[in-house]
């Protein structure tokens, strides 16, 4: 399995958020399609499952996605990431 982490930057609400938006920009920012059975919320962060390795590449190309809503820091799945804060380290 090939697969994101998307975490969103600690002045948004994850709980506002869904996986229509994430697919939506990701789409648009992109031009990458993945289902919204691709995602899933596991709070804080949300998960990306994709099929494939050049799929998770090119999300990973772009480590920021960001609206004037929200901002997604886009990682490669751990279990480190997963579980890790809404922001990344290195911030």
């Amino acid at each position: 399995m090939y697969a994101i982490v998307g975490r969103l930057g600690k002045e948004h609400d994850a709980y506002r958020l869904n996986p229509y938006q994430i697919m939506d920009l990701i789409a648009l920012e992109l031009n990458t399609y993945v289902e919204q059975s691709d995602i899933l919320h596991v709070p804080p962060n949300f998960i990306i499952c994709l099929s494939n390795p050049q799929t998770q590449a090119a999300i990973l190309a772009e480590p920021i996605l960001q609206t004037n809503y929200f901002q997604l820091d886009m990682l490669p799945w751990c279990k480190e990431h997963e579980l890790g804060p809404t922001t990344m380290d290195h911030r």
